[in-house]
């Protein structure tokens, strides 16, 4: 297991706008060979496989492709667009906790993909009160410190240019800060947890690991040592000898959350370990490859990696966000119907499947006659 472009506070960033964490089943004898081959064979002046290097030069690619094609049946990758990232988290760290008591029936009706998404759209489109409040967010889990979340109300209520969906997530924000402070001093107290809040590694190594147990009864884990890692992994002991094989399902994907680990997994250098270097490869490639998408080794890598791309990899689609579809139908109203209830001081769940469902009927109408 390995990953490209340690995800430790910053996300935001234009030099590398990708997450990428890959994992291949091999072993340290098979992937030492093909190693040597490569390096002897496409004349490499490093003594081990650095993905990130080979990516800078016409052999160096070569050698990648070989690398990909000899183990590309054996691998998994999850990926994640840096920015959207963010406002995914803003979802989990701020909405999350007020809906928590019934978020089933929000994940359902992809209310979560609406929000980030929107707010993303809005990130896009160089709105620069979203983007404020993304960077403002950002901060405040960096820092462990509340106050810049409690002052993003200011960002819309000085400016009348604001848009409604700004002054909704900032309504939203402000009139819910006591019960989002509270779950954000819970986490941060977690010495393991409070400092990589925003850290992607973690989950992204249980998401392949998960994806990984469909094929094996059992598995020996070892991943690239890192500092977000090597906080929190044993957190993943709880999955040694288990012969529950559990599956959840929300918003329609399937998710595997636990699994069985022979061993505690083990944290190790790549230079020891070339099982690590061909994983690197991959993430390496496949990070370079989704930021130069026009290139014919670009196209070559993702072609050869589409079939091993975990379905959990965290990107856009801009069309939750449509509030045409009928999934933008439904959810915008709900969050006009979460936020009159949040001014009004009105229970904010009761009837919502009911509303819901009310909203699925409503909307054929109601398309109908915005075409006209």
């Amino acid at each position: 297991m390995t990953k490209q472009a340690l995800l430790a506070t910053i996300l935001f960033s234009a030099e590398q706008p990708y997450f990428v964490y890959s994992s291949v089943a091999t072993n340290n004898t098979d992937a030492s060979i093909a190693v040597r081959d490569v390096i002897a064979t496409y004349k490499l002046q490093m003594p081990e496989l650095k993905g990130g290097k080979l990516t800078k030069s016409n052999r160096g690619k070569d050698a990648a492709r070989f690398i990909l094609n000899k183990f590309a049946k054996d691998t998994s990758t999850i990926f994640a667009d840096k920015s959207y990232a963010v406002a995914c988290k803003f979802f989990e760290y701020v909405f999350e906790p007020v809906l928590s008591s019934h978020s089933t029936w929000f994940y359902n009706i992809n209310f979560h993909r609406f929000i980030s998404n929107s707010l993303y759209v809005h990130y896009l489109a160089k709105d620069q009160m979203a983007r404020q409040l993304l960077i403002d967010f950002e901060d405040s889990m960096r820092r462990k410190d509340f106050s810049k979340i409690e002052q993003i109300y200011h960002l819309t209520s000085s400016n009348n240019k604001a848009s409604p969906f700004m002054r909704d997530i900032t309504t939203f924000c402000v009139c819910h800060k006591d019960r989002i402070r509270d779950e954000l001093d819970t986490l941060w107290s977690i010495d393991h947890l409070g400092g990589w809040s925003l850290e992607l590694s973690m989950t992204s190594l249980h998401s392949l690991l998960g994806g990984w147990s469909g094929r094996f009864d059992s598995m020996e884990v070892a991943c690239d040592d890192s500092k977000p890692l090597s906080t929190q992994i044993n957190m993943l002991d709880s999955m040694i000898g288990r012969d529950d094989r559990i599956t959840i399902e929300m918003a329609g994907r399937k998710q595997v959350v636990v699994y069985n680990l022979t061993a505690p997994v083990r944290l190790v250098s790549s230079k020891d370990n070339p099982a690590i270097q061909i994983a690197d490869v991959f993430a390496s490639s496949i990070a370079y490859a989704l930021k130069h998408q026009e290139e014919d080794f670009s196209k070559d890598v993702l072609r050869i990696c589409e079939e091993s791309i975990d379905e959990n990899s965290v990107y856009p689609g801009a069309e939750h966000a449509d509030l045409f579809s009928e999934s933008g139908y439904i959810n915008g109203n709900l969050l006009q119907l979460l936020i009159r209830r949040t001014l009004r001081g009105e229970d904010l769940f009761e009837g919502i499947p009911a509303f819901i469902n009310q909203a699925k009927r409503a909307y054929p109408n109601w398309v109908c006659t915005m075409r006209r």
